[in-house]
């Protein structure tokens, strides 16, 4: 019986890899791969047999858009708005007719292949289309003009300019993979073809924005900004909830729930926030903002920080969603997630930290992680900073800082995709594309306490602890008052 050290390789490209055990083999192409597999034994490599295996992955030939979400619009600068447009969210795709009129069917379809979208004016200037096959094999290029742009499914197209009627039309082809093989773009018989027509609305955001929003007590977050939608007011452990007050634009009616609201005599609206959302929808006939929500928590009634004053989650499932949003929970006991190495969040306290050895066992105070009493831990290591001033921080050394195998110099750089995604290279030479195990690129309507997640590149470096702590190593910083 031969056991031991497994060898295969793909003969297309003389990949070969020296394996103890596997169960498959990845990433096999399209086309014939001759595939050889040898078994030997430890101690004597030269004992072995070899299995030939020829393999035949049949190519791709679908050549159409996804339906529903094969057209996504991406504008220069900023995220779309949830403000609706005659009932509909900014840049939803309407399917035109057969004579190029706009319809109320909406997403795309590989039998459509006439479109419209809508882009709220102001800005952008320009917008870009995220292009998705109904297969992950398609490929797409595009133009407005000039020059085409090629790309594979889910990839963004370069940004469009509008002209000066306010509207940009892109041409898209759609070639399948196996005829992009042998053909690429040159065979007219085998493209599928779509075009949209971008349309800048002549109407603002502004129009039905809050133009002011204060709460009698509590610290809101985010701090007002009116084209952020979503506002939590934390406030004491034993505080009641407070009445929130807030203005709008001129001409606006108003709604709290599914109720009809009425201003006081100076324009002002009011309502008594609850610990669950309430909704507050501005018309104006146009344009409707339908997602405008209001909250108060109360803090813990443990010794917590004042206030959350900065937070990213990078590179995590939870990055935009769920555990990665919203920090101010934190401050009620509410668990988050700092995302990858290089997440962090930090805190801020009013009255100092102080460094007193009556404290039980010397210890000043406590930076929580996720061990699971109740079913196990998991190893996801965290770096603690104090600073006094917000500016000079000092790390402080845990149980692994001083250690021979914590690389005290590691640096990772993360990259958006094409696609949306995050990929990554560190200084180890080590790397991800962002085809899998990645997270989505961060928003910046969600870390809008920070200008990070505006850029398309972040980089971090600080000491990475040793193989058997590195699941992820964030950094929880605490600014302490002279």
């Amino acid at each position: 019986m031969l056991c031991g050290i497994h060898r295969y390789k793909r003969s297309c490209t003389e990949k070969r890899d020296k394996v103890r055990s596997f169960n498959s083999i990845s990433n096999i192409p399209f086309g014939l791969t001759k595939l050889i597999l040898e078994l030997c034994y430890i101690d004597d490599e030269s004992i072995k047999t070899q299995y030939v295996f020829n393999i035949t992955r049949p190519y791709d030939y679908t050549a159409e858009i996804a339906s529903t979400s094969g057209i996504t619009l991406v504008p220069a600068g900023r995220e779309l708005y949830a403000t609706k447009y005659n009932g509909f969210a900014e840049g939803t795709v309407f399917r035109n007719d057969e004579n190029g009129n706009v319809t109320d069917t909406t997403g795309t379809n590989a039998e459509c292949h006439s479109y419209t979208a809508y882009v709220l004016g102001g800005t952008p200037d320009s917008v870009a289309l995220t292009l998705k096959g109904k297969t992950a094999n398609v490929h797409f290029r595009a133009k407005a003009d000039g020059e085409y742009t090629e790309l594979k499914s889910g990839e963004t197209t370069p940004a469009y300019s509008f002209g000066k009627d306010g509207t940009v039309t892109v041409s898209i082809d759609v070639v399948s993979d196996g005829d992009y093989l042998t053909d690429k773009f040159d065979d007219a018989d085998k493209i599928t073809s779509y075009k949209i027509k971008l349309v800048k609305a002549d109407v603002s955001i502004k129009n039905v924005h809050f133009t002011e929003l204060k709460s009698e007590h509590g610290d809101m977050y985010p701090a007002f900004d009116p084209s952020l939608l979503s506002y939590n007011i934390v406030i004491a452990n034993d505080a009641e909830f407070p009445t929130v007050y807030f203005k709008v634009a001129d001409g606006c009616t108003v709604k709290i729930g599914n109720d009809a609201a009425t201003a006081d005599e100076n324009g002002v609206y009011s309502l008594v926030t609850k610990s669950a959302n309430t909704t507050v929808t501005v018309t104006d006939g146009t344009l409707s903002e339908s997602r405008y929500t209001v909250k108060a928590t109360k803090r813990s009634k443990y010794d917590v920080p004042d206030k959350v004053v900065d937070y990213l989650c990078i590179n995590s499932q939870y990055t935009n969603v769920s555990y990665g949003v919203g920090p101010e929970q934190t401050l009620a006991g509410t668990i988050k997630s700092l995302g990858n190495f290089g997440g962090y969040i930090t805190y801020y306290y009013e009255n100092p930290v102080t460094d007193d050895p009556s404290n039980p066992y010397g210890l000043d105070f406590y930076a929580y992680g996720n061990s699971f009493v109740s079913g196990g831990s998991a190893a996801e290591s965290g770096q603690v900073y104090v600073s006094e001033d917000g500016k000079t921080w000092y790390a402080l050394a845990g149980s692994e800082h001083f250690e021979d195998t914590t690389i005290t110099d590691y640096e990772v750089t993360y990259k958006k995709t094409a696609d949306g995604k995050t990929s990554w290279t560190d200084n180890q030479g080590n790397s991800n594309d962002g085809s899998k195990q990645t997270g989505r690129w961060v928003s910046p309507s969600v870390y809008y306490m920070n200008d990070l997640a505006k850029s398309d590149i972040l980089s971090h470096s600080e000491a990475l602890l040793s193989p058997a702590f590195r699941a992820v190593y964030r950094a929880i910083a605490l600014q302490l008052p002279l």
